[in-house]
């Protein structure tokens, strides 16, 4: 037991990492790198494909005529420049265009 412990309280010998560590980091820092441009792309495909197949604009229209038609107060826009966002918002490649920078955007502030 005295052996044991004698060998136990000496320092170890340093381990020569030949460069195996930096190799670890980096392949970490390319996997997340290449992760995170797969969600994005994936992330924008789902978008487009969530464009495609479910009625979107129809879902603006019936909300900006929900919108002018009961809540809105003039005191910030009027009637008519309101509408005329709307309409603009409802097109559906600016919603694409805006779905897909947003969708961008929150998938690579995760990086």
């Amino acid at each position: 037991m005295n052996d044991l412990e004698q060998l136990l309280s000496q320092p170890m010998a340093e381990i020569v990492d030949q460069g195996f560590s930096d190799k670890i980091i980096n392949d970490i820092i390319n996997f997340n790198q290449k992760r995170t441009w797969l969600l994005t792309i994936v992330s924008m495909a789902s978008a487009l494909l969530f464009l495609v197949v479910f009625p979107v604009q129809q879902w603006l229209i019936m909300a900006k005529s929900l919108f002018v038609g009961e809540s809105i107060t003039t005191n910030s826009f009027s009637l008519a420049e309101l509408a005329t966002l709307s309409q603009q918002l409802s097109q559906p490649v600016f919603l694409m265009i805006i779905t897909i920078c947003i969708i961008f955007f929150v998938t690579r502030i995760e990086s």
